[in-house]
């Protein structure tokens, strides 16, 4: 997921906000424990066990989807403050 630009803490993030529990969780090469490149889901309650495992893969997908473009949102935001900032010290 990680060369995606999605990390298991974003797809965490998108995952809580939908109220799903899942969690970050660690996989062999992840440099830093504060980012990581996997998803840990847990047993399901009884109240959801009728829903489909690929129903489920499918919001994880999508939560994936949504991490990246919530980065890519982001990455523009930013670039757009910088070039507010770069044209007020031109100017």
């Amino acid at each position: 997921m990680f060369y995606q630009g999605v990390d298991g803490s974003r797809v965490e993030r998108v995952m809580e906000l939908a109220h799903i529990a899942a969690n970050k969780n660690t996989v062999p090469g992840d440099v830093s424990a504060m980012v990581p490149g996997g998803i840990r889901m847990g047993k399901l309650t009884r109240s959801i066990e009728s829903v489909s495992f690929e129903h489920l893969v499918n919001v994880f997908v999508l939560s994936c989807y949504a991490s990246m473009l919530m980065a890519t949102i982001s990455c523009l935001q930013r670039m757009a403050e910088l070039t507010v900032r770069v044209s007020l010290c031109s100017a």
